[in-house]
C-alpha cells in the first residue's frame, strides 16, 4: 500500500510542479514602458506572420485609473498601420489587449 501511494505522489509531483512552473512564467504588465514593449512585440509578430515588415515604430502612452494605454504607428510597405494596446497595471501580459485599427 506504502508502494502504491509513493508511486502516485511521485505521478503527480511533476504535473503541480510544471504548473507553479507556468503561473510564475506569467509576467505582469506594472509600467507604461512594459506595455510598449508587449505592444511592439505582438503587432511585429503579428505583421511577421503574413510575411510583411513592419518598420518605423512610433508610439504615444498615457495612463487612466488603474489602466496603461498605449497606441502606436509602424509602416508596412507604404501604408501606415495604427495599433492600440490596453491593460489594468499589474496582470499578466495574458490579459493585455491589442488591435489594429482601421483608418
Amino acid at each position: 500500500m506504502k508502494g502504491i501511494i509513493t508511486v502516485l505522489i511521485l505521478l503527480i509531483s511533476p504535473q503541480v510542479n510544471g504548473q507553479e512552473i507556468l503561473y510564475s512564467e506569467e509576467k505582469p504588465i506594472n509600467t507604461s514602458k512594459e506595455l510598449k514593449a508587449w505592444c511592439k512585440n505582438k503587432s511585429s509578430e503579428y505583421f511577421l506572420a503574413q510575411n510583411k515588415t513592419p518598420y518605423n515604430w512610433t508610439d504615444s502612452w498615457w495612463n487612466e485609473g488603474g489602466f496603461l494605454f498605449v497606441k502606436g504607428t509602424w509602416k508596412v510597405g507604404t501604408e501606415e498601420h495604427i495599433v492600440k494596446c490596453r491593460v489594468r497595471r499589474g496582470v499578466a501580459e495574458k490579459y493585455a489587449a491589442w488591435e489594429l485599427v482601421k483608418k
